[in-house]
């Protein structure tokens, strides 16, 4: 995900009174959670600090998941999670986006903005009620 709109989603989201977690691993998403800090988002920051059943605990405490075609994305949809899923490759929807009719799931595949994720996400929190 582009990290101007992260940045943009999680303040929203802070500001709502939401707690964002971040999971990845990895050098790049070591820098990327630092980005994310140097730019004043409020989050929690598990990067390399979960193994894979760890990830999945997280997971599962969590109302809604934001995600990019990653293997959190289908480990997220195993258990059943509320997910914005975002495309930033339009090709790969067909082979890889979680099918909306099995999946309580958002497929965004364009305008993956910050405001639009935003929308999505309360989409979700706003059925689960």
């Amino acid at each position: 995900m582009p990290l101007k709109a992260d940045i943009e989603l999680i303040k929203e989201l802070s500001q709502a009174g939401y707690i964002t977690s971040y999971l990845g691993a990895g050098d790049s998403a070591i820098n990327y959670a630092q980005e994310l800090e140097k730019a004043g988002c409020d989050f929690i920051n598990l990067v390399n600090k979960t193994s894979i059943y760890e990830m999945a605990c997280v997971l599962k405490t969590c109302r809604v998941l934001v995600s990019i075609d990653t293997g959190t994305m289908h480990l997220g949809c195993a258990l059943d999670i509320p997910l914005v899923s975002v495309f930033y490759e339009n090709k790969m929807t067909y082979y890889w986006a979680p099918d909306d009719r099995i999946y309580n799931v958002k497929v965004i595949k364009e305008n993956q903005s910050a405001d639009n994720i935003y929308v999505k996400l309360m989409e979700l929190l706003n059925k689960d009620k």
